[in-house]
This record gives C-alpha cells, sequence and structure tokens, in this order.
C-alpha cells in the first residue's frame, strides 16, 4: 500500500469497482473461476501432435450437476483434427466410461471441444488419469487458453473443481498486457478488443492485483472474463468508478488478428475529466525503455511481472545529455505488480529537474512497463519501447 500511497499523493487521487462488463458488438461469456484440484497438462508438444493427460485428486467426478462434462482450448491455428484418450489408470468398467470421450474442431481449426456424457470416476480414493487427448495441427507450438464445464465434487454437496488458464498447444496466440488497471475512489479503466480477422476469435482476459492474486470484477464476480468475437467485431470491458481503491494489471492470450488498447478516466469534482490511452505490452518483453520529462512534471511507472518466478527490475536512468541520474532495483514477485511516482524509488531522487531516458530490464523472466506523466491534475500515458 505504500507505494499505491505514493502514486495517489503525487497526483492528488488514484486510479472505482462495482464493473460491469459492456460488449459493443461481440459476446461476452462468463463464468466463476474456482479452484480445481481438476488438471489438464501437455505431455508432448509437436511436432504435430500434441498430448495431454487429465488427471483427478481424490474424490473428484464429472457431470454431476449437469448432463455433460467439456474441456476446451481455444486460440489453437491450423488443427485438422482431435481425438479422445487413448488409456486411463482406472480398474475394469471404469476404464471404459473414462475412455468415452468424444473430440470435436470447431470455428475453422481454432478450437477443441472434448466432450464427456454422464459421469464418472467412482469418487476413487486416489489420484487417478486419463491419458492420450491429442490434438494434430501444421503449427508452432503456442500457447492456447483451456476452459472446463462439469467437473464437481460428487452428491450430495457438489463441490465446483472446473478450471481455466493456459496450456500448451498449437497456436499462434501471444500473451498481452495492460500493466496498469486501476478503478475507484476516482479512476475508471477500460480496455478495448477488435478482432480484425476473418475467422471468430475466443480469448481469455485475466485481472490480477498487486499482490499476484486474482483481482475480482465485483459485478461480473470473476477475475477472468473469457471473450469471443467474430469477424470485424469489438468489446469492451469496462471497470466503472464505484467504490473504493483497486489496482493490478490485465492480461489476455490473443490469437492473430486481434488488437487492443486500455484507457484510463480520472474524475475529480469541479474540473473536467483526464483522459489517456494506453498501449499493451507484449508479456515476453525482458525489458523496456520510455522517455521521461522531471523539469515542471511528475512521472510514474507502473511494472508487472506476468511470470510464475520472482524477478528484479534493474533501472537505469540518464539525463538528455547522456549522463547517469540513478540506478535502482525493484523486486516483483511471481505475477505481481507495483505503480509508483520514479523519484521516489531509492536511487532515482536525482531524476527530479531532469530530462532523458529511462530503461528497465530483467535478467530472468519478463517484465511489462507503462509510464504516465503527471501535471497538477492533467495526466498522460508515456508510450515505452519494449525489447
Amino acid at each position: 500500500m505504500g507505494q499505491i500511497a505514493a502514486l495517489s499523493d503525487m497526483a492528488g487521487y488514484i486510479m472505482r469497482p462495482n464493473v460491469r462488463v459492456l460488449l459493443t458488438i461481440g459476446m461476452f461469456l462468463g463464468f466463476i473461476e474456482t479452484a480445481g484440484a481438476v488438471s489438464f497438462t501437455n505431455t508432448q508438444a509437436g511436432p504435430n501432435t500434441w498430448v495431454y493427460t487429465l488427471t483427478f485428486a481424490p474424490e473428484d467426478n464429472y457431470s454431476v450437476t449437469q448432463a455433460s462434462t467439456t474441456i476446451t482450448l481455444t486460440g489453437l491455428t491450423g488443427v485438422t483434427s482431435a481425438s479422445g484418450p487413448t488409456s486411463t489408470d482406472f480398474p475394469g468398467t471404469l476404464n471404459t466410461v473414462n475412455l468415452a470421450w468424444t473430440a470435436q474442431v470447431t470455428n475453422g481449426g481454432t478450437t477443441v471441444i472434448w466432450t464427456h456424457v454422464g459421469g464418472g470416476t467412482g469418487d476413487f480414493n486416489s489420484v487417478q488419469h486419463v491419458f492420450g487427448f491429442s490434438v494434430t495441427a501444421n503449427a508452432p507450438n503456442g500457447t492456447a487458453a483451456l476452459v472446463t464445464s462439469g467437473f464437481s465434487r460428487d452428491l450430495p454437496n457438489p463441490v465446483n473443481q472446473d478450471i481455466s488458464g493456459n496450456a500448451v498447444g498449437p497456436a499462434a496466440t501471444t500473451l498481452v498486457v495492460l500493466p496498469q488497471i486501476a478503478f475507484g475512489a476516482g479512476w475508471y479503466s477500460a480496455v478495448y478488443f477488435t478482432n480484425t480477422g476473418t475467422t471468430n476469435a475466443q480469448f481469455l482476459v485475466k485481472y490480477t492485483a498487486d499482490n499476484g492474486t486474482p483481482l475480482v470484477l465485483p459485478a461480473a464476480g470473476t477475475s477472468s472474463l473469457p471473450l469471443t468475437l467474430g469477424p470485424q467485431t469489438t468489446a469492451i470491458i469496462e471497470a466503472p468508478n464505484t467504490g473504493s481503491f483497486n489496482q493490478g494489471y490485465a492480461t489476455a492470450l490473443v490469437p492473430p488478428g486481434v488488437q487492443g488498447y486500455g484507457v484510463f478516466r480520472q474524475s475529480v469534482p469541479g474540473i473536467a475529466d483526464q483522459e489517456a490511452v494506453v498501449p499493451l505490452s507484449l508479456a515476453s518483453n525482458v525489458g523496456e525503455t520510455l522517455i521521461f520529462d522531471e523539469t515542471s512534471y511528475i512521472t510514474a511507472a507502473a511494472m508487472a511481472n506476468p511470470t510464475a518466478i520472482p524477478v528484479t527490475v534493474s533501472i537505469s536512468v540518464v539525463s538528455q545529455s547522456g549522463i547517469p541520474v540513478g540506478t535502482a532495483t525493484v523486486p516483483l514477485a511471481p505475477f505481481s505488480h507495483t505503480a509508483v511516482a520514479m523519484r521516489n524509488i531509492p536511487g532515482l531522487s536525482g531524476m527530479v529537474g531532469q530530462r532523458g531516458l529511462a530503461t528497465f530490464s530483467v535478467t530472468n523472466g519478463n517484465v511489462a512497463v507503462l509510464g504516465l506523466r503527471f501535471n497538477g491534475q492533467a495526466f498522460t500515458s508515456i508510450p515505452t519501447v519494449g525489447r
């Protein structure tokens, strides 16, 4: 909270929930993300064939509260066929039951859905596996979006065990980051996506809080928002300016042809609203640079670690003459985020009164950076260049 407060004090306010999700053109498909005990993991990643194993924790089952259960991979490319599992470690008739998954390739080879009608696992009290779900494609190795529907613990008190996230697969998808999301206490955020392609695009937008935990959008009831965009259609996800302050970042695993950007709006009584458009960053960046001007303005930086490992962000600042004026390091835990006035970072006070270049880099993992420039109650974004 100290760095958030610093950014707040710097600008005199900060970047409100009771979030509503609006789709201008396109379709929003909502689900509530829960901690699931099942897993669907890749065991062979190409070439041409991708193979997966479904793992049940003890007492897990499926098709308990609904007639059928599905496992869906989206954001794929070039899929020509898919098939159900080839073997299990279930005994007797349960082996036959758990082989009865059917595979369907849809949306021009971009989506695979495995479906099982009826249960079940017999509520085994040990970990069990179903092996050999497969996808065939002439495509590069990439990252696909994974979502399941129908997994749960058994009656009389079924507990949802569905999962969502990413999986290795034949995909040309790109993980992008909006390094700053803030809503409440005077701030509004939105993210826009458009599908410039000729086929449907399905992908997942995830919100993460400063501490790396899911940032739930209250009206949506979830931190993960799956979108389906038809060709040439556009969607907007809004976090209105209501309630207390929330902050973090957003990620999306977008297929080819999907573009987007973010918008911040600041509302202060008695003056006109201020807005800034902010670009998306690549989650694969190992460094970014921005041009700052601290002669009469204040520069803030939002930094997000989109990876599952801790990173240390090294920051070096030089003046317009190329003379070093400060260095600093900022540790970021897995999936964490911070936003702070750069002059308040230990080692960077020398940038006050200067203009020049700031470089952000990591030696392992990745980092996404966004710059913001404040001039009293006005603000704008500072573009960054990634590498």
